[in-house]
């Protein structure tokens, strides 16, 4: 709505006026020269675009890791006008980005929410270092020669150099399995996380206060501080991580399912997919480009013949 408040005749007019829109669907293919984000930007000259691509892929890809020059991606979105011209956030539907040769894609589901192919809701695990500002000062290993024991063994974490008692922060949501001392790791803390996952805090100074064996935790929540217990040379965190037992490599792209579609509601998500899919296939073949639209910035109102308002258009620069 538009609130206008106007002088007549030595009287002050209050009024209301919906603003008038109409919506659009729209799309556009791209071949990635720099990023997704800069090439939709270079493309349409629309930041509001990339932003909505970069967030809905945000939990579920590593742009910085994976995308290379030559990549493909396409986005179908709906654009809402107003005299002509593009008004308001865009609203993505669907949307597809090829890295490495495999094609990924997302879908607004009728509930709002984003799935991937398998009608799955994604979110990273692990969103941030467990320690900030910290200096990785070993990397996951099968073989490195260990400071105190003086012989080659495998490094199943990542170890992040910091000050003793620099907060050490949950890298996903879950709950506490272990929280004590052990010979090797000093004082430890486990926390079991969703689809098997299990991270390790090891050699800390002290546990921040309240947290016990059963305490559900948040991601980014402190549970401790670092320091140099058990088998260490100085103070840092050893933080491992586990999925059904087997240690992986902290630093990968690791992902949970927060949310899985079943019933009905994955027969209907799937009906939307299949005619998404359909969709984007066309605009690969077409290789759809976006369509520049040209308008002046101001438009003038009239009232009664007597005065005029500018009004200023909403705008991406």
């Amino acid at each position: 709505m538009q609130i206008h408040i106007y002088k007549h005749d030595g009287e002050y007019i209050f009024e209301t006026t919906p603003i008038i829109s109409e919506t659009k669907t729209e799309a556009l293919t791209i071949k990635i020269e720099h990023s997704p984000y800069l090439d939709i930007i270079r493309e349409t000259g629309s930041k509001k675009l990339a932003k909505i691509f970069v967030e809905s892929f945000k939990h579920s890809l590593d742009f910085k890791k994976d995308v290379q020059k030559g990549d493909t991606l396409v986005m179908v979105y709906e654009q809402k006008y107003r005299l002509g011209k593009p008004f308001s956030m865009p609203e993505l539907k669907t949307a597809m980005i090829e890295m490495k040769g495999k094609r990924n894609y997302i879908y607004l589901n009728s509930d709002e929410r984003f799935y991937n192919e398998s009608g799955n809701e994604i979110e990273y695990f692990l969103l941030a270092n467990p320690v900030k500002s910290a200096r990785i000062s070993s990397v996951f290993t099968k073989r490195r020669f260990h400071p105190v024991l003086q012989k080659y063994r495998a490094h199943l974490g990542v170890d992040y150099a910091a000050g003793r008692g620099t907060p050490i922060s949950a890298a996903g949501a879950g709950v506490i399995s272990f929280i004590g001392s052990s010979r090797g790791y000093g004082n430890l803390i486990k926390i079991q996380h969703t689809d098997g996952y299990l991270t390790l805090y090891a050699h800390q100074n002290s546990f921040r206060k309240g947290i016990k064996r059963g305490s559900s935790v948040k991601q980014g929540q402190v549970i401790g501080y670092v320091g140099s217990t058990g088998l260490s040379t100085g103070p840092h965190l050893h933080f491992g991580l586990y999925k059904d037992n087997q240690a992986i490599d902290p630093l990968r792209v690791v992902q949970v399912t927060t949310k899985k579609l079943t019933g009905k509601e994955r027969n209907a998500f799937f009906k939307l997919k299949a005619n998404y899919d359909e969709s984007i296939n066309l605009h690969l073949k077409n290789e759809t480009k976006f369509v520049r639209i040209s308008m002046p910035d101001n438009v003038c109102y009239f009232f009664d013949g007597e005065s005029c308002v500018q009004d200023k258009l909403d705008s991406d620069s």
